[in-house]
């Protein structure tokens, strides 16, 4: 995410993963702080075996995205 405002900003993306069918997982990221005109990336492992068999073929959906 890169910060395009004048001002510090905070930013929230929601993702999901799924096969467009029935095994979905989400996850938020909330990227804190960033100086005007900065750039900052988030990773972490989305699901678990509760889900039960990762899709062979995932989409990635960007569900949510805001600042604040």
């Amino acid at each position: 995410m890169r910060n395009t405002t004048g001002r510090r900003a905070g930013y929230e993306v929601a993702v999901s993963i799924g096969d467009g069918k029935d095994w979905v997982a989400s996850f938020t990221f909330r990227l804190d702080a960033l100086a005007p005109g900065a750039t900052k990336s988030g990773t972490d492992t989305v699901g678990g075996p509760h889900l039960g068999p990762v899709p062979s073929a995932p989409k990635i959906y960007i569900d949510h995205v805001s600042n604040y």
